[in-house]
């Protein structure tokens, strides 16, 4: 992700997604937005599978399929959050988890990207509210981190 810093006194310059071969080679952009927009992007584990970018759109994170030729491509799904970073993609790239502590609190909303379906999953009380989430490995669980409701 590259932000360009701006001249004195000029409008800050749009940020970039940059590319570039492992091998070496010179940077490409696949995605440029303006400079007050709030995105980021998660790749999947599994080769060949397409990232995902995030992108805060008033009320909502918009999920949308990222190609590293093409930039943003179809929303894959929205959900209204305080905020747009607490996100993850499944290690096989077929869902999408995400927490917002004011919002859902010890709760995890769960996109399967097939079908554009939500669906939640609960924690438990004591665990508080959950701050961010990322996919285990095998794509069978989560690890979290939260505020708890109340010290042990």
């Amino acid at each position: 992700m590259e932000s360009p810093r701006a001249a004195p006194g000029a409008p800050p310059p749009p940020q970039r997604l940059m590319r570039r071969p492992a091998a070496g080679g010179s940077p490409e952009a696949v995605l440029e937005e303006p400079a007050a927009t709030e995105w980021d992007y998660r790749c999947p584990l599994k080769p060949g599978s397409s990232c995902v970018l995030g992108q805060k759109e008033g009320e909502d994170n918009v999920l949308y399929s990222l190609d590293p030729l093409r930039g943003k491509g179809q929303q894959l799904g929205k959900k209204a959050v305080t905020y747009g970073y607490n996100w993850d993609i499944s290690p096989d790239a077929l869902r999408l988890a995400l927490v917002d502590p004011h919002k859902y609190h010890g709760r995890i909303q769960v996109l399967t990207v097939r079908d554009s379906a939500w669906h939640e999953v609960s924690g438990e009380p004591r665990w508080g509210d959950f701050q961010s989430i990322a996919w285990a490995a095998v794509g069978k669980g989560f690890f979290v981190t939260s505020l708890p409701a109340q010290p042990y």
